[in-house]
């Protein structure tokens, strides 16, 4: 806009014009400036708890990887140590069951011997059968009345005993229950 100036006009009276804008301008350009500042406080102190955060997350999972890595080291271990011992039971299973089956053979030898002696004694085709009993035998060199006769009781039958249990596979566990019962579980 084009100003003329005369110097001859008579000055106006009245109400002059002010220019109120820049003093409003100035304000919201302050207002502007200090949420900006808040604003940028509350990023900084919002980034910095993130990073302590993630930094924190960081060193939770190094721990648990560690962790884990140290449940895979008493796993093996246990493994190594359950494996041990399950075969040292089965080979004290197997020495006992060798050994039981050498009783075993031992005792049918002496029943054998027995048999033998009594049948060379001359006690008679009775005792040889130990199933059947019998309760008096009457020497037959002296017939004597009054004597009591002589008591040979016959052995009691003895129970027939199981065959050695098979071994059991390395990957099952046997566990005996206090109540008798043994039960098999799979080791993992």
């Amino acid at each position: 806009m084009t100003t003329i100036r005369d110097t001859t006009a008579p000055p106006v009276q009245g109400e002059f014009r002010q220019q109120g804008n820049r003093s409003t301008g100035g304000k919201l350009l302050a207002i502007l400036g200090v949420s900006a500042l808040v604003l940028t406080a509350v990023n900084l102190t919002a980034s910095i708890s993130l990073y302590r955060a993630a930094s924190e997350v960081r060193g939770v999972e190094k721990r648990l990887e560690e962790l884990a890595a140290f449940e895979k080291r008493i796993v093996e271990r246990l493994d190594l140590v359950n494996t041990g011992m399950q075969n040292r039971v089965h080979e004290l299973n197997r020495d006992f069951d060798m050994r039981l089956g050498l009783v075993n053979e031992a005792m049918a030898d002496f029943d054998r011997g027995l048999s033998r002696l009594r049948s060379e004694i001359g006690l008679g085709a009775a005792l040889l059968q130990p199933d059947l009993p019998v309760e008096t035998v009457v020497p037959l060199s002296e017939p004597a009345a009054e004597e009591e006769p002589s008591v040979i009781a016959a052995d009691p039958p003895r129970p027939r005993r199981k065959s050695a249990p098979k071994p059991v596979s390395p990957a099952y566990q046997r566990i005996e229950l206090p109540d008798g019962k043994v039960t098999y579980r799979k080791v993992q």
